[in-house]
């Protein structure tokens, strides 16, 4: 029973979701910044004078636009992991952020998000003036923030070893 969501954001990053209670990371939520440095895809067909509602129209020029940008010097990648069965006092976080690619950085987190808070997580991260301007000011954000739950986490996956890292 794999699940898996991908959505591409107006400025060609990616939200995926992926969930499979019988693998050893039963949820993974990431993030890939877009590669290259464009205006959003609104805004490009906008000054095209193309009603973005929905339509295919512009979508071949906004690819033309985006394979002549240039690349972006730091696109990061983001992945939430949630591996129970694969968690290591010490070593391996049972819920963690990687930061990067190929690394082996994984950053321990003190919850067990749902997509919703990782999405917030992102934009506060990623947008910070959209989060500014929008998303911080919204009841429903506040809503889902607060209901972000350690309880699956802390203390079952927290002890020892555990506490000499800087957790989330």
């Amino acid at each position: 029973m794999y699940q898996a969501y991908d959505i591409l954001l107006d400025d060609g990053s990616i939200l995926f979701f992926r969930r499979n209670p019988g693998d050893a990371t039963a949820l993974s939520y990431g993030y890939l910044e877009s590669p290259y440095l464009v205006k959003p895809l609104s805004d490009f067909l906008a000054e095209l004078g193309v009603d973005g509602g929905g339509s295919l129209d512009g979508w071949n020029d906004y690819e033309d636009y985006c394979s002549q940008a240039p690349p972006r010097t730091n696109a990061i990648p983001l992945r939430y992991d949630w591996s129970p069965a694969l968690y290591r006092e010490g070593a391996h976080p049972a819920a963690h952020v990687h930061v990067g690619y190929s690394t082996e950085i994984r950053i321990a987190v003190d919850a067990l998000l749902t997509p919703a808070q990782f999405v917030l997580f992102v934009v506060r991260q990623f947008y910070v003036s959209h989060w500014e301007m929008t998303a911080s000011h919204l009841e429903e954000v506040v809503r889902v923030a607060k209901a972000i739950s350690h309880e699956d986490i802390v203390p079952t996956y927290r002890s020892g070893r555990d506490c000499l890292e800087l957790r989330l």
